[in-house]
C-alpha cells in the first residue's frame, strides 16, 4: 500500500500504477482516499514509529553484546574473546 501511495504520489498515473502493483482501482482510491482523510497525522505517527523502531533495534543491538561479552567474560578461551571484539571492531569502517 505504501509503496502504491508512494508511487502516485511521485507523479506515476493511478491506472498504471495499479496495473504495477495489481490492484484494482477501486481499491486504490479507497486507500487514498483513507490515507488523505488522515493525511500528516498518520505521515507523523508513522515517522515516530520508525524512530522508536530504530531506537529499540538499537538498544536490542546494545543488549545483545553485552550479553555477548558477559558470556565470553565467563568463558576460559580468552581467543574466543579476542576473535570477537576483532570482528566486532569498526575500525575499518570508512566515513
Amino acid at each position: 500500500m505504501e509503496k502504491a501511495l508512494q508511487a502516485y504520489e511521485d507523479g506515476m498515473p493511478a491506472a498504471q500504477l495499479c496495473r504495477k502493483f495489481g490492484i484494482a482501482r477501486s481499491t486504490f482510491y479507497y486507500w487514498l482516499s483513507k490515507t488523505t482523510a488522515t493525511g500528516s497525522a498518520q505521515k507523523d505517527r508513522m515517522v515516530a514509529l520508525k524512530a522508536e523502531n530504530t531506537k529499540l533495534k538499537i538498544i536490542l543491538a546494545e543488549r545483545v553484546l553485552e550479553m555477548i561479552f558477559e558470556k565470553a567474560s565467563l568463558s576460559e578461551d580468552q581467543e574466543w574473546r579476542k576473535e570477537l571484539t576483532r570482528l566486532l571492531s569498526v575500525d575499518d569502517i570508512d566515513d
